[in-house]
């Protein structure tokens, strides 16, 4: 007569269990990790228009930074969540670099993100290899002045920006 052992039995029963909740557990993290949390602070800019990230960046822009010493000045325009900036930098060697980008607004979780692509030299649509686009953090201050920084690099540093009406 042939005995047989629970042990075995109860073994492969708690390792199969334990992947079950492993496999749960990593189902609600990924979950939850994509949702924002419900007591989370919102942006306080936000628009109206459906769609539009935030209308009060409509129209023309001068924004003026530095980095790593080279003065960079830009004209951006935009229309919605969808604009193009031109901007120039100078060299330390007296060169000039001047690139369109076509820039995207993107809301992110405490304003949003100006993001810049495929820079070109003005007027063409040869890429410029020499100018990586620009990547701009929006927020409101608590006054409701904007505060901009270009975070291309990963590095922050910060920026001017001035509604232009023309």
């Amino acid at each position: 007569m042939k005995t047989f052992s629970l042990k075995p039995m109860i073994l492969k029963m708690t390792k199969l269990s334990l992947a079950v909740l492993a496999t749960t557990s990593l189902s609600v993290i990924t979950t939850a990790w994509n949702k924002p949390a419900v007591a989370a602070e919102q942006p306080r800019i936000f628009s109206v228009a459906p769609g539009v990230a935030n209308n009060a960046l409509n129209g023309n822009w001068r924004l003026s930074w530095r980095y790593d010493g080279i003065p960079h000045n830009a004209w951006l325009h935009m229309d919605g969540n969808y604009g193009n900036m031109t901007v120039n930098a100078i060299l330390p060697n007296g060169r000039r670099i001047v690139a369109q980008e076509t820039m995207r607004l993107i809301p992110d979780g405490n304003g949003f993100i100006l993001s810049g692509t495929n820079p070109v030299y003005p007027g063409s649509w040869r890429r410029d290899y020499d100018y990586n686009p620009d990547s701009f953090r929006i927020w409101e201050n608590n006054n409701g002045s904007l505060i901009v920084s270009d975070c291309s690099s990963g590095a922050c540093v910060p920026v001017s920006i001035v509604h232009q009406l023309y």
